[in-house]
């Protein structure tokens, strides 16, 4: 299609210089009006005629490139759409020295092909936000020096995969927003140690987060909002020293809060709200002095509220609503720029 539309431009091409050529000799053969004794005009007429070709020739290359160009685009844009509109392309998996693979944000369908597998070289695959089907591919199993494995915004189903623990090069799974679900796999974060990135928003996961995270002592974000988790924040994640993000909201998680979460002192990000938390917030609340955002709502929390909330200067937006805390906002003088929401 391509080849087709330039050929057509080169053909309007070759018609505009016939087109010219004629001109330039119908012009010469004009009968210039001269007088044999006027050499100063037939000069002057001549220049003139040259400048007026001239001009004429670089309107009609400028006109011609326009042409070109303009069909080369309609061409490329015509051969992208067809690529990004169009079932995973298979075609990919013989290219097997790929290190890195992103296809995101485009239109892809269907299922993430076996012969992937053949990519064992990959180290970072990204098919976010598409319209992927299926389970867990089975191929992306095979890349052991996988690193990176984004497949975020789409429609994947049913368990995690026990043969995703033979990853053992992973920094980031990231596998929000699909329909994944059942127990997470036993040894998952006994395996995958070297995670410092996982997502799992958003998707139908159950049972408990086990002991086993605080082997994942470089974790840096952990997201597991919008599942289907219960029991206990495990206190092994105090284990996790240099975790900045923690998001465990719209779950079924109960019991008090963990002392060793408190003792987090580069978490930044805080996000647990939509649960069944009880009791006191406790005063070590005030040793998790990088806190930007605290976020507590809509849980069953009890008593007043630690003086030691003051020691969190970082702090710019708390959320503490629909809880049961009592007394006074302990913050004699709250920083201005903080954004916070109490109890009504």
């Amino acid at each position: 299609m391509t080849a087709t539309l330039i050929v057509e431009a080169m053909e309007d091409m070759g018609d505009m210089d016939t087109k010219l050529v004629e001109r330039i000799i119908d012009t010469n053969r004009m009968k210039i009006p001269t007088r044999t004794d006027n050499i100063q005009t037939r000069a002057t007429l001549t220049t003139m005629m040259m400048m007026m070709m001239m001009m004429t020739m670089m309107i009609m290359k400028i006109f011609a490139y326009t042409i070109l160009s303009s069909l080369v685009v309609k061409a490329m844009s015509r051969m992208i759409g067809t690529l990004l509109n169009c079932p995973v392309p298979e075609e990919l998996s013989e290219l097997v020295n790929l290190l890195i693979l992103d296809l995101s944000n485009n239109d892809l369908t269907g299922t993430i092909p076996e012969s992937y597998s053949k990519l064992s070289r990959m180290r970072r695959l990204d098919f976010s936000s598409n319209q992927i089907t299926g389970n867990f591919p089975v191929a992306v199993t095979k890349m052991t020096k996988i690193e990176e494995l984004v497949l975020k915004n789409n429609y994947m189903k049913g368990p995690l995969s026990k043969e995703i623990m033979r990853l053992k090069q992973l920094t980031e799974l990231s596998i929000a927003n699909n329909d994944f679900g059942g127990l997470l796999p036993e040894g998952l974060f006994t395996s995958l140690t070297k995670l410092r990135v996982i997502n799992i928003n958003q998707n139908g996961f159950t049972g408990d987060i086990t002991s086993e995270i605080g082997a994942l002592t470089g974790l840096l974000r952990f997201s597991a909002r919008a599942n289907e988790f219960k029991g206990r924040i495990p206190k092994e994640l105090g284990s996790c020293k240099e975790l900045q993000f923690l998001s465990l909201g719209d779950n079924h998680f109960s019991g008090e809060l963990p002392n060793a979460l408190f003792d987090l002192q580069n978490l930044k990000v805080l996000d647990l709200p939509e649960n069944k938390l009880t009791g006191n917030l406790s005063p070590r609340i005030g040793n998790m002095i990088s806190l930007t955002r605290l976020v507590l709502a809509h849980n069953e929390f009890t008593g007043p509220l630690p003086v030691e909330l003051q020691n969190l200067t970082r702090m710019e937006y708390m959320v503490i609503n629909y809880n049961q805390f009592d007394g006074l906002f302990p913050i004699a003088t709250a920083p201005t720029q903080m954004g916070v929401c109490l109890p009504a």
